[in-house]
């Protein structure tokens, strides 16, 4: 074939894909993914429009409370569970250890075991808490989960030793930093809703210094979920980070949650929001609930990044009553099909621009008038999606900048303009493309099989609830050692103890792309 036939050939075969990408259906598609865009981007500026209101209300009286505060402080009982340690687990422990409450609380951290990279951290920290403001702290082993995840094990321990004498229980993750009055204003608020069952908070992920894709990919899966913890007070979500209970309510446990948790709990967040909502139990969102979560300078590739998505979506396949079945696998449809209905219109967007621009190389290279129509409908179908995408970066801009604003005013141990990082707007919208793009076929995976790893402990499922838990091996006594690096962990010694350190310490630096 000759030159000038492979350049017909050529320009035949972008005129069909032209006409093609020009098609009614083409554009249906396209006028459908305005419709996500649109509804993302009107909630993320009421979202920041909320956050605005809660930053001046702060301004303007030095506190996110408006009522009267209590005579006497209720005691409070601080569960976290721990396993391993992270970049900024130092700044955050600090942040649970030191809070500005007038009351009496008690700090709970719990782990599997002593040979945790965290204990001895934990140890400094609280020895250092204790010498500066005399409050006490405990360190509990739970032992490893055989029939629950272990978060929800470690959480049940602490639960169980703290709730017994305490009024109020706030369960914690340790990967978000705490503003110094948080504890005061959750369980003044709680207080003074005698009808809701509990308060809950959000994080806001905060990319390092110069992110990966994949680390936008991560942010993205939780720019929506926002929503959910900003729009009003009173919420239909949990977030497990940030729990907090009446301890006699959990002491008589009326509601069935610790006895959910117990029954193969995977995801503790889940199950709690399911049993509020379909007993009509309350939960409380205040709008200063939210709290900067510093994601990892290193994300762990795309493997450490398809399991943190798999991780996601395996708590939908997870339920403890036919009820709350019904609402994950509507959920479950729900976001393949608009994750899909966002990507979808984009990439035929994008095809549609290189066709038309490979169209006009084409005419400029063969020097001839080579027809692009244009049709009007399919035109403005695209020039609505461009415009739509535009309105979703603003409302995203916009949520993003009152947010860190809030966090910051909030937080008078933070610098200022400290959690403004660069964002990358176009490796944003390339990260909730890939993570949406992958969603349908990582839903689809997870609820074909039976298992998920979090961070290095595989639990197996079966008809929605946690059946097995298969803990890796212990490492080889005399094995070689590894240093802790920048996670502020520092092994003391050889052989078995060493060898179980540097399994969690791995598990943690691999599950570090999970932001929960």
């Amino acid at each position: 074939m000759s030159g000038e036939d492979w350049t017909s050939a050529l320009a035949a075969g972008l005129q069909a894909t032209h006409a093609r990408l020009n098609s009614p259906a083409t554009s249906w598609i396209l006028w459908h993914g305005c419709i996500p865009c649109i509804i993302l981007g009107s909630l993320w500026l009421l979202s920041a429009l909320r956050r605005y209101q809660e930053l001046r209300r702060h301004l303007r009286s030095g506190t996110p409370i408006t009522a009267d505060l209590p005579k006497t402080w209720p005691s409070v009982a601080i569960v976290t569970p721990i396993r391993g340690c992270r970049e900024h687990s130092s700044l955050n422990l600090e942040s649970i250890l030191s809070q500005e409450y007038e009351g009496e609380y008690e700090c709970f951290f719990v782990t599997d075991s002593e040979e945790d990279p965290a204990v001895p951290l934990l140890h400094s920290l609280i020895a250092a808490h204790k010498k500066a403001t005399g409050r006490a702290a405990r360190i509990l082993f739970s032992g490893q989960a055989q029939k629950t995840s272990q978060k929800i094990h470690n959480l049940l321990a602490g639960i169980e030793a703290g709730m017994g004498t305490s009024d109020y229980t706030l369960c914690l993750d340790d990967d978000v930093q705490l503003p110094p009055r948080l504890l005061t204003w959750l369980v003044r608020d709680l207080a003074s809703e005698p009808g809701a069952y509990m308060a809950t908070g959000y994080p806001f992920d905060i990319p390092p210094a110069h992110p990966s894709l994949l680390s936008y990919a991560v942010l993205s899966y939780h720019l929506p979920l926002v929503i959910g913890f900003s729009l009003s007070r009173k919420t239909s979500f949990v977030w497990g980070g940030c729990m907090l209970f009446r301890s006699p309510a959990l002491r008589s446990d009326s509601a069935g949650l610790l006895e959910a948790w117990r029954d193969g709990g995977y995801s503790d967040d889940l199950i709690t929001a399911s049993l509020c909502n379909e007993r009509g139990l309350g939960v409380i969102c205040p709008p200063y609930a939210v709290f900067p979560q510093r994601m990892p300078t290193r994300c762990g590739g795309a493997g450490a990044w398809w399991n943190y998505l798999r991780r996601q979506l395996v708590v939908l396949d997870t339920y403890a009553s036919p009820a709350n079945r019904r609402t994950n696998a509507a959920l479950a449809a729900a976001h393949c099909y608009w994750s899909w209905a966002l990507v979808a219109p984009a990439a035929l967007l994008a095809a549609r621009a290189a066709c038309c621009g490979a169209l006009g190389v084409q005419r400029l290279a063969t020097g001839t008038a080579l027809p692009i129509a244009a049709p009007v409908l399919p035109t403005l179908a695209a020039l609505a999606l461009a415009v739509s995408w535009a309105y979703a970066g603003l409302g995203l801009g916009a949520m993003t900048a009152r947010t860190l604003s809030l966090c910051e005013a909030l937080n008078p141990r933070l610098a200022p303009g400290g959690l403004f990082p660069v964002f990358s707007w176009g490796h944003v919208a390339a990260g909730v493309l890939l993570n949406n793009a992958a969603v349908p076929v990582c839903m689809a995976l997870t609820f074909c099989t039976s298992h998920v790893t979090w961070a290095g402990i595989r639990y197996r499922r079966k008809g929605g609830r946690v059946v097995a838990v298969e803990h890796p091996a212990p490492a080889p006594a005399g094995g070689p050692t590894r240093r802790g690096g920048g996670h502020g962990c520092r092994p003391t010694g050889r052989g078995g103890r060493e060898g179980k350190r540097r399994e969690a310490r791995g598990a943690a630096q691999q599950d570090d792309c999970d932001a929960r």
